[in-house]
C-alpha cells in the first residue's frame, strides 16, 4: 500500500517543484504540470478513501447487511420491463 500512495505523491511533488523552479516554462507546459497535479491528487484521494474503508471494515465500523435475493430479481424484472420499449429502436 505504501508504494501505491507514494507514486502519486511523487508525481505531485515533481510537478509542483517544476512549476515553482522552472523559468521560461510556456503555458502549455504549465497546464500539463497542473493537470498532472490534479489527476494524481484525485488518484491519491481515491487510494486514501479505499484505505479508510478497509480500516473501517477491519475495525468492524462498517457492517454488511445481506438482503434476500428476491429483491435483486424484482429489480432485474423492473429494469427489463422499462428497457423493452427501447429494444425495438434501431
Amino acid at each position: 500500500m505504501t508504494h501505491e500512495l507514494r507514486t502519486p505523491l511523487t508525481s505531485i511533488r515533481a510537478a509542483a517543484t517544476t512549476l515553482l523552479e522552472a523559468e521560461g516554462l510556456d503555458e502549455a507546459g504549465r497546464l500539463d504540470l497542473v493537470s498532472i497535479v490534479d489527476e494524481e491528487a484525485t488518484r491519491l484521494d481515491l487510494l486514501i478513501g479505499e484505505a479508510v474503508e478497509m480500516a473501517e471494515i477491519d475495525a468492524n465500523v462498517v457492517q454488511v447487511h445481506m438482503e434476500p435475493q428476491h429483491r435483486a430479481r424484482c429489480w432485474i424484472r423492473q429494469s427489463k420491463s422499462r428497457a423493452r420499449p427501447f429494444a425495438s429502436i434501431k
